[in-house]
């Protein structure tokens, strides 16, 4: 199938975009449900196949963007919310747009994920929150107490967790420990060995051993009520 120029410049932009997210054609299908499959994003990136609307939402919820910055041509033909104008002198601006709503849980409810084949249950949410951070099906939320992540992290701030992401070398984790309870710490290596580390110099870093990392934190939100 003959390639058309619009068409490949819109695949290398996508194509860029995608890959600076670090989103693969099996993640778009996988946690986002993108309609045909792997082998349509294939042919979106190559030009092969014009993006489609229900695919350029798609691509718009992964990436956290707004559809004419990844396909202007085709975000022309589709109708989208914008904020509304105001002749008010303001000093806010229209902010990210909000990717989803996730379950705020508690650290014990978290904890009790890590084994669970189903976290959906009836009353496990004790208040859903939104979030700009991409989300997939398990992603949670939970507040962080205390001080022990300060200043990074300050007490009474919302993170967004995904249980599903592979634990790096530098990030803040949630690990389990042995009473099932959930602990936000960074991520470190010393000697060859894993640690969790307080981000308050307060606090001493303590050796994974045991403990179980159930989760990496993707956004950290201030929430006043």
């Amino acid at each position: 199938m003959a390639t058309d120029p619009d068409y490949a410049a819109e695949g290398a932009t996508l194509s860029a975009l995608l890959a600076g997210a670090g989103l693969s054609a099996a993640r778009l299908q996988d946690d986002f449900g993108f309609p045909g499959g792997q082998a349509m994003v294939y042919q979106n990136k190559t030009g092969r196949r014009p993006i489609s609307p229900a695919g350029l939402k798609v691509y718009a919820r992964a990436l956290g963007m707004h559809p004419r910055d990844i396909c202007p041509r085709v975000a022309a033909t589709m109708l989208w919310e914008e904020p509304s104008a105001s002749s008010d002198a303001s000093n806010t601006s229209a902010g990210p747009r909000v990717s989803g709503r996730v379950p705020l849980i508690s650290s014990v409810q978290a904890g009790a994920m890590a084994d669970a084949t189903d976290i959906y249950a009836p009353g496990y949410a004790e208040d859903f929150v939104s979030t700009t951070a991409p989300i997939h099906r398990h992603t949670y939320a939970l507040r962080i107490k205390g001080d022990s992540m300060e200043p990074l992290i300050p007490d009474g701030y919302v993170v967004i967790v995904e249980p599903e992401a592979d634990p790096r070398e530098g990030d803040v984790v949630v690990a389990k420990n042995g009473d099932d309870e959930a602990n936000v710490k960074l991520l470190v290596k010393v000697s060859g060995d894993w640690w969790l580390k307080p981000a308050n110099r307060d606090y001493k870093p303590k050796p994974l051993g045991d403990a179980k990392i159930i989760g990496v934190v993707v956004a950290a939100e201030r929430r006043f009520r």
